[in-house]
């Protein structure tokens, strides 16, 4: 099997597993081309000979070309290199497909290395100088580079505007010890809720400056998701004054967001409420209060499992009518009557 290394499927491809499935470039049919990833080979029952799918003598793309077909390649037509939390340098990839149509993914695959997105380090955090007077954060790598191309001391997000960074990024950028921090978001609901949830954990992380928000629309950027990267600047302008001067102090909603707007990003592992944290010595036991002694917890969660038709529903059936009617439980030992709420499912009808 010849070696495919420097082979980009076609971005018509799908991806299965870590291979790469596509129509036969020369009947144009089937998905019988395999490209893997992990083996840098790939194999066309259409064109392997006898039909073994191996490809011999030549690469994929020169065969194509002997036979009149020109592959299409993928428009892999931007990546960058991030740190992971590991200390290991990631490679995110965007692919552009069309207007308003775009693929990312990272090489080697987070969720193979066991990285957490969150975890993955701001863009560019590793070029901080320390005690720059304003660090920028922009929502991506494009506009940090954007940003950086115009003078600004800037990191970008890499975890897309629905999700948030973790605190451990977040205290990368904390001790570089910025004199402040200023969240450019994009130009869309989505992106002013990302860095409105970047604002919410900085402002409750030890040692955080002030953060400001920035106001796209006093940049002029009023298009959807417009950020850093389609700013216009004239020669004259002094960036930075011109960021500044559309920036203001990030305070807190007046009240919280019970739930996002349709479109808008939820906070990514934020707690519902602050978490606490008590030693197991200075718990005190307490007796658990039973509905059936020994079975059934009053105020927990009681899970029933077991096989298909092994007698789950009509069990919970029984327990049903006897809390209904203050009945015994089927070992003897006392009821407590009370209402049931019984919630049925798959368009089952109570009378059934």
């Amino acid at each position: 099997m010849l070696d495919f290394s420097g082979f980009t499927p076609p971005f018509t491809w799908k991806r299965i597993g870590n291979e790469w499935h596509g129509p036969c470039p020369v009947t144009g049919e089937g998905a019988d081309c395999a490209w893997s990833d992990g083996t840098a080979t790939l194999g066309c029952r259409k064109c392997g000979p006898d039909g073994d799918g191996r490809l011999t003598g030549q690469t994929f793309l020169d065969h194509a070309k002997a036979l009149g077909v020109l592959a299409e390649r993928r428009p892999e037509d931007q990546s960058w290199k991030v740190r992971g939390p590991d200390g290991h340098e990631y490679e995110h990839v965007r692919v552009d497909k069309g207007p308003d149509d775009k693929t990312v993914f990272w090489r080697p695959a987070l969720k193979s290395a066991g990285v957490k997105l969150a975890d993955m380090s701001l863009y560019a955090a590793n070029r901080l100088a320390p005690g720059a007077d304003v660090v920028v954060i922009t929502e991506g790598e494009k506009d940090c580079d954007a940003a950086l191309r115009l003078g600004l001391v800037a990191v970008g997000t890499v975890t897309g505007a629905k999700c948030t960074p973790s605190d451990r990024s977040l205290l990368e950028l904390i001790a570089s010890a910025p004199g402040r921090i200023m969240l450019w978001p994009d130009a869309d609901d989505v992106g002013a809720q990302h860095m409105r949830n970047i604002g919410r954990k900085l402002r409750r992380l030890d040692g955080c400056p002030d953060v400001l928000m920035v106001d796209p629309a006093a940049l002029g950027l009023t298009g959807k998701g417009h950020g850093a990267a389609d700013w216009r600047p004239s020669d004259s302008t002094d960036v930075l004054d011109a960021v500044l001067e559309a920036a203001a102090i990030y305070t807190e909603p007046t009240a919280p967001d019970t739930a996002p707007a349709q479109g808008e990003a939820k906070m990514d592992d934020e707690p519902l409420l602050d978490s606490v944290w008590v030693p197991a010595s200075k718990i005190q036991p307490r007796p658990v209060p039973w509905l059936w002694q020994g079975w059934l917890a009053r105020g927990e969660v009681t899970v029933s499992h077991g096989d298909p038709s092994s007698g789950k529903s009509m069990t919970a059936v029984d327990i049903a009518a006897r809390v209904t009617t203050g009945r015994a439980f089927p070992d003897g030992k006392p009821g407590l009557a009370g209402d049931v709420l019984w919630i049925g499912h798959r368009g089952e009808d109570a009378a059934d």
